[in-house]
């Protein structure tokens, strides 16, 4: 039997320095019964960068060659070749600070928890806050149950690897669709009011979650709505959600042939109302500015 407490698995893609930076914040924890995993995805360019760490045995390096890139599969593969009873996912562009992770065993061994997330700074400020206190999340407000990866997030792996990990055909929201199945199964997130994570992004930098593609994203929205609407009937505000952020996607974007796509959901009046408001304001606005006004 393993005894590993918790392993902690970072995903990267040639970007050896910042996988490094990740690394180094996790060790500079005195926590004990961990591991580290790091799974680059189709290049070994990391490894060098790694190398000291790889030899003293501090961290396990895995490289991904079978040419199907992206996050997901990256994770999952991780969490996999993992042996701790619970996952901790760090992006390879962001720092976990210490006091997070010597606070976590806590958490696992006196509470019947079975998956979690945290505060977090990002660009200098610290996330909003969803809860006064620590504890089992409490709210009427579905979106604050869902998290990022990057959130300092962590999950059971026997339940991860039973709901079959994350979606490998979602190349951007598989967090979304994460949180949604495991809120339809019953389990509620314990939420650590306390900042685990230095949340850092740098627009243009090639990561393994980047995708700035509109069709790309909408056809990820679209897959989560699809996959999660109907489990999601009994949990309070989930459909809702979904739907109000899709069709604000789809708005923004401009792409309104998507709009079709949105018919066959059953819709609440109050989601009936938002739609015909939001698509009047964009007609309103088309008419008084619009984009090719004729000499």
């Amino acid at each position: 039997m393993s005894t590993i407490l918790f392993s902690v698995v970072i995903p990267t893609h040639n970007r050896g320095a910042l996988a490094l930076r990740a690394v180094e914040s996790v060790l500079k924890s005195k926590t004990s019964s961990m591991e580290i995993i790091v799974v680059e995805d189709q290049t070994s360019s990391a490894e060098e960068w790694l190398l000291e760490h790889i030899k003293s045995g501090n961290i396990k390096y895995f490289c991904r060659e079978d040419g199907n890139n992206g996050a997901s599969e990256t994770r999952n593969l991780g969490v996999e070749l993992s042996s701790g009873k619970f996952i901790l996912f760090l992006d390879d562009d962001d720092i976990l600070l210490p006091e997070y992770l010597e606070y976590l065993p806590e958490v696992f061994q006196t509470n019947d928890v079975s998956w979690g997330f945290c505060d977090q700074i990002s660009n200098g400020k610290s996330t909003k806050i969803r809860m006064s206190n620590s504890g089992f999340l409490q709210s009427q407000n579905f979106k604050k149950f869902k998290a990022r990866l990057g959130a300092g997030f962590w999950i059971k792996r026997s339940l991860f690897l039973e709901m079959g990990g994350l979606d490998v055909n979602l190349t951007i929201d598989e967090d979304t669709d994460l949180c949604c199945r495991l809120l339809t199964r019953g389990y509620i997130p314990y939420y650590s009011r306390m900042v685990g994570i230095n949340y850092s992004r740098n627009d243009g930098e090639i990561r393994l979650t980047n995708s700035t593609e509109k069709n790309v994203a909408m056809a990820c929205y679209l897959r989560t709505l699809e996959k999660n609407f109907d489990p999601l009937k009994p949990v309070k505000g989930g459909r809702d959600f979904l739907l109000h952020r899709t069709h604000k996607f789809i708005c923004e974007t401009g792409n309104f042939s998507y709009l079709r796509a949105l018919d066959k959901f059953q819709k609440s009046k109050i989601i009936s109302v938002i739609f015909f408001l939001r698509v009047l304001k964009l007609c309103v606005k088309n008419f008084l500015h619009p984009s090719n006004p004729r000499n």
